[in-house]
């Protein structure tokens, strides 16, 4: 077991047993640049995650060098940056690129789920995208990101960007739209520190805007990837229905 994992699995394992386990899974040590001891416990668990599914993957030497990249500049600009809910950034794309990894997705997939937060949060420009992750992902993360904050309104910012998502190239629309579903299930999962107004404006957006487009879209994933698309999609309809549930029980 590498230099790094013997650290991490000694630091952790009066804390989590489990821990050790998982690590020991992973048969190559994380990116130097990572200081895993600047993390808290809950970015240990999901990096780790995120780690043992990458390790598991058969990929190009060009795709690992970009996954990898995705998950240092993650790193680098995240792990400072908190959520309404007050976890870090950090957390929120790790979740996310561990569901692209865990359902077995092109590796794309992954390394736009980290892409993407680089131009929306970022503002990376399209040339920084294309340098570092090259046109495919660029061509992805270009329509899944939520423009700038330039319209009069929130309604606005958002037709802009249903419209980008239903305009993606045809050879990335699929992968745009399940990245945009990821995304929406980490976003209805984690809702708290969010103000009641913040989570009716999350809610009906999912349910007015993003379901019915994705039930109408359905068709475009790859058969072998509908199961998967149909676990987010039962996932995000049932937290809009739990809201919903929720909501009515404490007007009542």
């Amino acid at each position: 077991m590498s230099k790094f994992l013997v650290k991490l699995a000694q630091r952790k394992e009066s804390e989590d047993g489990s821990l050790t386990i998982a690590v020991e899974i992973c048969m190559e040590s994380l990116p130097s640049e990572i200081d895993v001891s600047i993390l808290s416990l809950a970015e240990h668990r999901i990096l780790i995650r995120v780690w043992e599914l990458f390790c598991r993957y058969r990929i190009t030497e060009i795709e690992r060098f970009r996954f990898i990249k995705g998950l240092i500049w993650s790193y680098r600009l995240h792990t400072k940056t908190k959520r309404k809910s007050k976890e870090s950034y950090f957390i929120h794309d790790l979740r996310c690129v561990s569901m692209a990894l865990a359902g077995g997705l092109p590796i794309v997939v992954a390394i736009s789920m980290f892409a993407h937060e680089f131009k929306e949060d970022d503002e990376w420009t399209d040339e920084q995208l294309i340098e570092e992750f090259g046109q495919e992902i660029t061509d992805v993360v270009i329509p899944l990101s939520k423009p700038k904050k330039i319209y009069d309104s929130r309604e606005a910012r958002l037709r802009v960007h249903l419209q980008n998502l239903k305009e993606a190239k045809p050879y990335v629309r699929w992968i745009v739209r399940i990245c945009k579903k990821i995304d929406r299930k980490d976003n209805t999962h984690d809702t708290a520190g969010l103000s009641s107004d913040d989570q009716r404006q999350l809610f009906d957006e999912t349910e007015i805007e993003f379901v019915p487009w994705f039930s109408e879209t359905q068709d475009e994933v790859p058969r072998k990837f509908r199961w998967f698309d149909a676990v987010l999609q039962n996932d995000i309809e049932n937290a809009c229905a739990n809201y919903r549930q929720g909501h009515v029980l404490a007007v009542v």
